[in-house]
């Protein structure tokens, strides 16, 4: 299916990004549009003002036996959307993820005009058509513990007769297939029906997510719709990437994979760049809060470079298979304790930790003793390493700055001590901190100029000295087992 880009009404110029056709796939996306407010763009109903979009797109003829439906991942605001003058359905919600059937509207073999209406207005962040057959894999969910990996695949039937269909599941690591499952069901006509499998992986097979060892699967499921006489059979396959990481709040400690686990963080005002990801890794800033809907492609570059996300619970369905994502953030204790009930294997803010301002931290301790807790939003990097070494309940500090280059003297976790030259030997001492920021150091390296040596396990408060024969200390760095310079000299 030709898609053509959203223009603003009235001709005024195509936007970055249109509405992109993706065939049999549920996991790709397309970059956030650039949005013009133009006065013919917005009109003003009440106290409510709205943006319009439009756009048209070309149906082949062979649309005319399969489902099409638009997803709109996120939404600031509330929106309805017409196709070809027939409206297909309203989304009152804010920020939650939404598609809708277009199938009823479409006009195979024929353009067809798509209009979104958006309130207030709305951030609009990755809309595409997804084209598959009438029996359909809407979503998956994967609940991965070591060695064993947990997965439901909801599956859609649009026919009016009901149909069998069995769903195949393969885990892979590395290219390499781990692990398989099936099952089948009957759904019924119009309905949508949860398929789910447990699939064993083998201990070897087994490799833990981290922010320094971030390891990743995919579970690739096939659902084979049997060959009825409504219908023909067919195959359609979804993916999804996942880690498998335990995460724990015991004894006001954040523990991830058995072990207690404080950093700092970041809490962006905007969506961040590739860069400026980049920029907060290397800063020790791991923790990121957000309380705005992120990309796809943010929460994958979180998923594969390791980035901690606590993130608003109203995300929960279309997040909860990114490792990243370690917690949900509740608006009120009622979003708390449905978000625990939806996703008791993560913690969730007010039912297992608390989250805090520098200036309330004092008081929020008194009222909740032995509660773990967030600090939020620092305003500047001076003495916050001191302050949360003093408060050893707080497991995590995000910054409200994240470009103020203090941050990274705050929250780097691995720090060259010492470098110093004996019989032209060159002798790096790196330091692991002790009490803010904490971890378990793995896999981390030294290198001086063009050599480098690994640095054995550092507990917090460790350090280690190793010595370089016959080379001088031109530059030497500390490097993550992913990749990311966390000090030099």
């Amino acid at each position: 299916m030709q898609a053509m880009p959203f223009h603003k009404h009235r001709g005024w110029g195509s936007m970055k990004i249109g509405l992109v056709p993706l065939f049999l796939a549920a996991s790709g996306f397309a970059s956030p549009p650039r949005k013009t407010s133009l006065d013919d763009c917005l009109r003003t109903a009440g106290a409510a003002v709205y943006t319009l979009y439009e756009c048209s797109f070309e149906a082949p003829p062979g649309t005319v036996d399969k489902h099409v439906r638009i997803v709109v991942d996120a939404l600031l605001s509330g929106a309805k959307v017409w196709l070809n003058g027939e409206l297909v359905g309203e989304h009152n919600s804010a920020i939650s993820p939404f598609e809708f059937d277009l199938t009823p509207a479409l006009k195979p073999g024929a353009t067809n005009k798509l209009s979104m209406r958006m309130e207030n207005p709305g951030l609009l962040r990755n809309v595409y058509l997804l084209t598959t057959g009438r029996v359909f894999p809407v979503k998956q969910t994967v609940v991965a513990a070591p060695q064993r990996i947990a997965v439901s695949v909801m599956v859609r039937n649009t026919l009016d007769n009901t149909s069998s269909v069995q769903a195949s599941f393969a885990v892979s690591f590395g290219g390499r297939t781990v692990g398989i499952g099936s099952a089948n069901a009957a759904v019924p006509p119009n309905l949508t029906q949860s398929i789910e499998a447990v699939i064993e992986l083998r201990p070897e097979d087994v490799k833990l997510w981290d922010p320094d060892h971030p390891n990743l699967y995919r579970l690739r499921t096939v659902i084979t719709k049997n060959a009825e006489a409504v219908e023909g059979g067919y195959e359609t396959e979804m993916e999804s990437v996942f880690g498998i990481r335990t995460i724990e709040i015991r004894d006001s400690q954040f523990l991830l994979n058995g072990e207690p686990l404080r950093l700092g963080g970041a809490h962006p005002a905007g969506e961040p760049g590739e860069e400026d990801l980049r920029a907060m890794k290397e800063a020790g800033m791991v923790f990121q809060m957000v309380d705005h809907p992120v990309s796809i492609s943010v929460l994958d570059w979180a998923d594969r470079n390791g980035l901690l996300l606590i993130e608003g619970g109203e995300m929960r369905d279309r997040d909860a298979n990114h490792p990243s994502v370690i917690a949900w953030a509740g608006a009120t204790p009622d979003d708390s304790v449905n978000a625990k009930r939806m996703d008791p294997a993560r913690p969730v803010s007010i039912v297992d930790f608390t989250i805090a301002k520098a200036a309330t931290l004092e008081s929020t301790s008194s009222r909740w003793p032995g509660k773990a807790v967030f600090l939020d939003a620092i305003s500047e990097p001076a003495g916050v390493a001191e302050l949360l070494r003093k408060n050893p309940g707080v497991f995590g500090a995000a910054a409200s700055v994240a470009k103020d280059p203090g941050w990274a003297e705050q929250f780097r976790g691995a720090m060259i001590h010492s470098i110093f030259q004996k019989n032209g030997n060159t002798f790096v001492e790196v330091r692991n901190s002790a009490g803010f920021p904490s971890q378990i150091l793995r896999n981390y390296q030294v290198r001086v100029g063009p050599h480098t040596q690994e640095l054995p396990t550092l507990k917090p408060g460790e350090s280690v000295t190793l010595e370089f024969e016959h080379v001088n200390p031109y530059r030497v760095e500390v490097w993550q087992p992913t990749g990311f310079v966390v000090d030099s000299h």
